[in-house]
């Protein structure tokens, strides 16, 4: 795990994953305890870029469940 102090002057702008070929494929979700990072871009070796969920050429779909029915 890495982490860095956050300010103004600092953005992450690319993550690695150790996973390459074989573990993960491009688009792919990636995944944290509070919530989606963003998805795989590409995939090389033994390791995976990671196009984060806050790029502005990101896109994530999503499914919004309607409401349940009143008394079930």
């Amino acid at each position: 795990m890495i982490a860095v102090g956050v300010n103004p002057y600092f953005r992450v702008t690319r993550i690695t994953l150790d996973r390459g070929q074989g573990r993960v494929k491009p688009g792919m979700p990636v995944l944290a305890a509070a919530g989606a990072v963003g998805r795989v871009r590409r995939v090389y070796g033994d390791y995976a870029d990671v196009l984060l969920a806050v790029d502005p050429q990101s896109s994530i779909d999503v499914v919004v469940p309607a409401p349940a029915a009143a008394g079930s």
